[in-house]
């Protein structure tokens, strides 16, 4: 068994390193261009964007196909596309309501809102393993668990039982 690397071993080698380089590269300029929200996951289309990138780096730095060039353009079309779709987030609603989710209340003080768990699909075990992490001991110190656009469950607690919470903080939140 020869264990001498071939010519085309080490052009494959060369290959794989300088689209990895390149693709890192490329990765901090468009960054730096339209910024960290980039690799955000503020809504569901940032999330699916991201999944995107991991998988067009993945597959520029594996593969021979696509070339470097073509590359270079899909990351760039991408990323031109997340910012004019967060561009229009800003506009009138009815846009903004085509493009994300709203997010959903799971929980309404220490009433755990069934029809919402089930229209999200969460468990009782994952609502509570959320609500562990967040360090509540108490459900009556819940003022509200919401299900957000990313898949994540925000808690909002605080222990005094007469304390008002902001309504604003629950604007645009499906009830």
């Amino acid at each position: 068994m020869d264990l001498t690397p071939s010519l085309t071993n080490w052009n494959t080698l060369l290959t794989v390193f300088i689209a990895t380089i390149s693709i890192y590269i490329l990765l901090i300029a468009l960054a730096r261009i339209f910024g960290l929200r980039s690799f955000s996951k503020m809504s569901g289309f940032d999330f699916v964007v991201t999944i995107a990138l991991g998988s067009m780096v993945a597959n520029t730095i594996l593969t021979k196909n696509p070339p470097l060039l073509i590359a270079v353009v899909s990351f760039v079309t991408l990323f031109t596309l997340q910012m004019i779709t967060a561009k229009f987030r800003y506009k009138p609603a009815k846009i903004s309501k085509h493009i994300d989710n709203r997010p959903l209340l799971l929980m309404k003080g220490s009433e755990i809102l069934e029809e919402n768990m089930e229209q999200a699909s969460v468990s009782h075990g994952e609502l509570y393993s959320k609500l562990r992490k967040e360090g509540v001991t108490k459900l009556s110190h819940v003022k509200a668990a919401v299900l957000e656009t990313t898949g994540d469950v925000s808690v909002l607690v605080h222990t005094d039982p007469t304390h008002q919470m902001d309504t604003v903080l629950l604007s645009g939140v499906q009830e």
